[in-house]
């Protein structure tokens, strides 16, 4: 029925307010609707927006009738361009009757001819099979403007020998594959999130993703049992990252195989359609529509055809992220941001029995509400059976100064829970935080900017100032979390002492700890 209300009744209001109101008013409701879907795309990347913090409820609700304001305006404008293409009315109706134009619709549609119609059909599903044939669907994406940007700022700095193109500014040879660094120290896990927005396991309609990792000797993910302690073997695969996604489905070999910037790209692909828990509908629908699309779609390691980078038909793979199908038994799956899973990273560590992590949370989490923290360590324990006992009491703020008590904290990796007889592990977890012992030149930037150093990542555009006193802060915390403990853990052969390492770790900054300031 709204299928049909759209398609038939639609066209003749829109005609019938052309004909009678004067052309600024009919200018005016499409600025209009055109101001109301801007704002909304704007509201729905606001750091006031969402779950996190305290959200504007004036934004709020922007972000939330925006979707639908444009869903009814778009299917107004496409149901109006189909019925001018195939039965375009003869109007001839004193003072723009509303009866009169109506009937000069319904005498226009109902005289169409079959084959007209047929023809119409034909042609639209002719061309949308086609562009989905010859355009990859990840190239007509943000998806490849942000990796291009991402190899061309950060690989390309690294590239000694490099050589631009004149008008690109692009050097094919800034990124690299990724299994090129398989004997290579240190060893990359690149994680992101395998999208399982419509998948049929109950138990996931809350996180609505599996965790996939990019390593450079194996690329996939393991989706583990969703009911503790069940018989049924994971679902998900791995496959080898020289074999991964190296056929090109349209003939070009550029984007052939698994590249390092290809694995970063997606890594840090928040703005999509489809973002696990925090996917919705109607949002869905509007990015799509705006191409606001980040991630990629990837073969699935599961199914015969992982070895093709990318779907042959688009089209099928776009309606699916348009109304958010998307699930881990399709051909092609879509990746996104790992933060859509785990944002600090430590589920893949902890699933390698890694016995240290070092976690650096640098989310916008001027609440310290610890949102990303206490997601990572519940999907550890709710999927991989270890518990990670971790106390941050002493990082939250004090009242009267406004300084934390400390910026970094650690704690225990129960490995023993899940394997018997195995040694557990030490969790350090740093958070960027003032603690009163920094240098001069950050208590002043932390007096002239309040949020620092949890201001809104909506700032893309550093200004030197800014970008120093971030990386001195870093520089400072970690120095004071690890340079006493580190230097007194190297054995007489110059070899650190893993275990050792963790114990005076957890001396000094786990819950037995005394409450100082510093680290």
């Amino acid at each position: 029925m709204t299928v049909y209300a759209t398609c038939f009744y639609i066209p003749p209001l829109l005609h019938w307010a052309w004909l009678t109101y004067e052309p600024w008013s009919n200018l005016g409701t499409l600025l209009g609707w055109l101001a109301m879907t801007a704002f909304g795309l704007k509201a729905g990347s606001s750091m006031s927006t969402g779950a996190r913090g305290a959200p504007d409820p004036k934004l709020e609700l922007v972000a939330r009738l925006a979707p639908y304001v444009f869903t009814v305006g778009i299917f107004a404008l496409l149901s109006s361009l189909v019925q001018a293409t195939v039965a375009l009315p003869k109007v001839a109706c004193p003072r723009s009757e509303l009866t009169c134009v109506l009937r000069a619709h319904a005498d226009a549609t109902l005289a169409t001819n079959g084959a007209t119609l047929l023809l119409a059909f034909g042609a639209f599903l002719g061309a949308a099979l086609l562009l989905g044939w010859r355009v990859d669907i990840n190239k007509f994406s943000l998806y490849m403007l942000y990796r291009n940007r991402v190899v061309r700022a950060w690989f390309g700095a690294g590239n000694r020998a490099r050589q631009p193109h004149p008008f690109t500014g692009f050097d094919p040879n800034d990124d690299m594959l990724l299994a090129e660094l398989r004997y290579g120290r240190p060893y990359p896990i690149v994680n992101t999130a395998l999208n399982l927005v419509s998948g049929a396991e109950l138990a996931w309609q809350t996180r609505r993703t599996a965790s996939f990792a990019f390593t450079p000797r194996w690329c996939g993910y393991e989706q583990a049992s969703a009911v503790p302690g069940s018989a049924g073997a994971p679902a998900g695969c791995y496959r080898p990252t020289d074999g991964y996604a190296s056929r090109s489905g349209v003939g070009l070999d550029d984007d052939a195989g698994v590249r390092l910037g290809m694995a970063v790209a997606l890594s840090g692909a928040a703005a999509s359609p489809n973002m696990g828990a925090h996917s919705s509908p109607p949002l869905n629908f509007l990015m799509t529509m705006f191409n606001v699309r980040l991630g990629r779609w990837c073969p699935n390691p599961a199914r015969r055809a992982w070895t093709s980078a990318s779907p042959p038909i688009g089209l099928f793979s776009l309606l699916s992220e348009l109304f958010g199908q998307l699930d881990a038994d399709a051909a092609y799956v879509h990746l996104t941001d790992g933060g859509h899973f785990d944002n600090l990273g430590i589920y893949e560590l902890v699933r390698r029995r890694c016995r240290l992590v070092i976690a650096v949370d640098v989310g916008s989490d001027r609440y310290l509400a610890f949102e990303d923290l206490g997601n990572a360590i519940r999907r550890c324990g709710t999927d991989l059976h270890v518990r990670i006992d971790l106390d941050v009491s002493r990082l939250a703020t004090d009242g009267d100064k406004g300084m934390c008590g400390a910026s970094c904290a650690a704690g225990s990796i129960r490995y023993s829970l899940a394997d018997r007889g195995a040694a557990d592990g030490v969790l350090l977890y740093v958070k960027p935080a003032i603690v009163g012992s920094e240098n001069a030149d950050l208590l002043n930037y932390r007096k002239l900017h309040p949020d620092y150093p949890h201001e809104s990542i909506a700032d893309q555009w550093f200004d030197e100032a800014q970008f120093e006193s971030y990386r001195a802060l870093g520089d400072h915390i970690v120095d004071c979390a690890l340079h006493e403990a580190a230097r007194a853990t190297v054995g007489a052969n110059g070899e650190q002492d893993i275990g050792a390492l963790c114990a005076q770790l957890l001396q000094r900054h786990g819950p037995a700890a005394q409450n100082r300031t510093g680290a």
